[in-house]
């Protein structure tokens, strides 16, 4: 196995540069495309409900759409059902009425999770003219954007911070243009390709909340500003707060790795936490991550580098890189995530990834973590993994 400091790299693809990839065909149930034609009709009625609203800046910052019609099971990653009024909907009403407008609560059924107190985080809807124009999208909470991935899984995204925004002809909602490149895309891992879902966001639509959910049970943020949550075993969950956030939260992620609570909170409440700093910046490059651990740890890194196009290899080469020196920022076609274990299963390797763009923990296909982005075949570039070993 070889090992070496990197000093240079390549200039990665930003997740968010160029041209999105071609989109999945229209794969909406009957009820959905009726859906969208119910819809239509109640457009004009909603512009003028809408033109009353406060036109507040931060709605620009935040907002993205919903598109009704996908419920997220905690315990089934790949499940997807139908919505249904909730008990205070009479029979009769028209589906559009089931769905709710940005005030009301949203009508669907999720499976009951173990809550805890300042575990719910209050769900918005949003317009139905922006649910016609993004179908993909969800809803949003304080902590991120819902999107339905080509898979049909529902995921949280980061908030598209870049100052440039499609405007919604409501006048009140705008939607990122470097988020409108994300939304057909998986960061984490197709759902066909998921072992185990150890911790995300789970979507309560009866409730009109979210909450991260760990291994069955609900967990609070350790921070009022911050998505960040406590895991098993001296671990934790720092999901990116902007679309190219990603290297600034696997940073403090790996420097975080077997802290107290209390260190973790001194750790994220200094001047220079990587994730505070971004402030709209691109992603850094593999060089200035592992800069950037040596000067807040003391201690030096390794990193090791590999073929995507080989990864029978590279997964072999990354698994020996864990044990001998504990979890990696894994980096591949500009996105980053930390890989905690490797191990062997009846369907072959399987990797646990932490990914703090959709601040989701899961066991995946090994194989799957060269496929960036969830598309068909091998990323065509290079990989490399960042350890920091104990002194």
């Amino acid at each position: 196995m070889f090992f070496s400091k990197v000093t240079s790299t390549g200039s990665a693809p930003m997740p968010d540069a160029g041209m999105p990839q071609a989109r999945a065909p229209d794969q909406r149930n009957v009820f959905q495309r009726a859906l969208q034609s119910v819809l239509i009709r109640f457009t004009s009625a909603k512009a003028a409900r809408c033109a009353q609203m406060p036109r507040s800046s931060s709605l620009l910052v935040t907002v993205v759409v919903a598109a009704p019609c996908v419920v997220f099971r905690n315990d089934d990653a790949a499940r997807v059902s139908a919505p249904r009024a909730g008990a205070n909907h009479r029979a009769g009403l028209l589906v559009a009425d089931a769905i709710g407008y940005p005030d009301q609560d949203i009508h669907a059924v999720t499976s009951p999770v173990d809550s805890g107190k300042g575990t719910a985080i209050r769900w918005n809807a949003y317009s139905l003219e922006f649910r016609l124009l993004y179908p993909k999208c969800l809803g949003y909470c304080e902590y991120g954007i819902f999107v339905e991935g080509p898979d049909r899984k529902p995921r949280r995204f980061p908030f598209d911070k870049g100052g440039l925004f499609f405007p919604i002809p409501n006048g009140c909602e705008a939607i990122g243009r470097s988020f409108v490149l994300q939304i057909d895309r998986i960061y984490d891992a197709p759902r066909n390709s998921i072992h185990r879902v150890i911790a995300e966001y789970a979507i309560d639509e009866l409730a009109g909340t979210v909450a991260f959910v760990v291994e069955g049970v609900a967990v609070p943020s350790v921070l009022a500003d911050l998505a960040v949550y406590v895991l098993p075993n001296g671990k934790c969950m720092i999901a990116q707060t902007e679309i190219r956030g990603c290297s600034y939260a696997c940073v403090e992620m790996l420097l975080a790795e077997g802290k107290s609570r209390s260190e973790l909170l001194r750790q994220l409440s200094r001047a220079s936490c990587s994730i505070r700093e971004q402030n709209g910046r691109s992603r850094r490059e593999t060089a200035e991550m592992w800069r950037s651990l040596e000067e807040q740890s003391g201690r030096k890194s390794v990193v090791i580098e590999g073929d995507a196009l080989k990864p029978a290899d590279a997964i072999q080469k990354l698994k020996q890189g864990i044990a001998a020196f504990g979890p990696c920022i894994f980096s591949i076609d500009g996105h980053a995530r930390i890989l905690d274990e490797i191990k062997q299963s009846a369907r072959g390797p399987v990797v646990t990834l932490r990914d703090p763009f959709c601040a989701s923990v899961l066991e995946i296909d090994a194989s799957e973590i060269f496929r960036p982005f969830g598309v068909n075949g091998l990323a065509d570039s290079s990989w490399e993994a960042i350890f920091l070993p104990e002194i």
